[in-house]
């Protein structure tokens, strides 16, 4: 992981070599009761086909109604089941966004799978699209009750031999949104195979219902982890870090 500043607790201590924290995984289980899934309307983007636990899913009548958006599937026009916009449109996302408002004020948030696989030479970016379509949902509805919650498929290295950048862009965001707006529901998800194939529904339901206010998990052979930043100890030889000059700005 990105290694960052500790912070000013360090410096107090006179040990300016030790200021560096790293990201590591822990085992992190969901503790204590789960709260059902919020009745009203669910958004659930599409980057690829949807798999067989999905359709099934989004087909049942009940309490929680899902529309489901596909990339470069429908047109702005229509917010409807097996709709779509072409999500590197900004304008397209703006456009589906006003009009799921106005069919359905009663969005209680997204689930985003993003497990599009990127080809070798492709290079990840947030969507456009999908970037001003969680701004239009979260202008009206207000982070407030608001879920958001991004699925990538084998994006992190953590235990994980083949792991692809697809949807780490917009993982970043997401991670940004809940650190930005506390009242907001966001969590990133990484699935490894075989939870993306066979028990994605399950950990949605679950995620979503969980009191834990982690904003990063994944899961790796049915065990789920949870990101935390430990303190690095300095390399031999290093020097110490200077102290900073509280009337200046640093770009790290």
């Amino acid at each position: 992981g990105m290694a960052a500043p500790a912070g000013d607790a360090q410096a107090t201590r006179g040990d300016r070599t030790r200021v560096f924290l790293a990201k590591a995984w822990v085992e992190r289980p969901i503790e204590g009761p789960l709260a059902p899934m919020a009745a009203g309307t669910w958004l659930l983007l599409a980057d690829e086909d949807l798999p067989e636990e999905w359709r099934r899913e989004t087909g049942r009548d009940g309490s929680v109604r899902w529309i489901v958006a596909h990339r470069d599937k429908g047109t702005p026009e229509t917010a409807d089941a097996d709709a779509g916009f072409v999500f590197e449109d900004g304008a397209a996302g703006e456009t589906f966004g006003r009009n799921l408002i106005a069919q359905a004020d009663d969005v209680q948030g997204i689930v985003h799978l993003a497990g599009r696989r990127l080809a070798g030479s492709e290079l990840e970016y947030p969507a456009p699209g999908i970037v001003a379509l969680y701004r239009c949902l979260l202008r009206h509805f207000g982070p407030r009750d608001f879920s958001l919650l991004h699925l990538t498929r084998s994006a992190l290295a953590f235990q994980n031999g083949a792991y692809s950048l697809a949807g780490a862009a917009l993982a970043g965001l997401v991670r940004m949104l809940g650190a930005e707006y506390g009242a907001l529901k966001a969590r990133t998800i990484d699935l490894d195979e075989r939870a993306w194939s066979g028990s994605a529904v399950d950990i949605v339901r679950s995620e979503l219902g969980s009191p834990d206010s982690a904003g990063e998990v994944c899961y790796r052979a049915g065990v789920r982890y949870g990101s935390v930043l430990r303190e690095q100890p300095a390399a031999a030889g290093a020097q110490p870090m200077p102290a900073p000059d509280p009337s200046k700005a640093y770009l790290v």
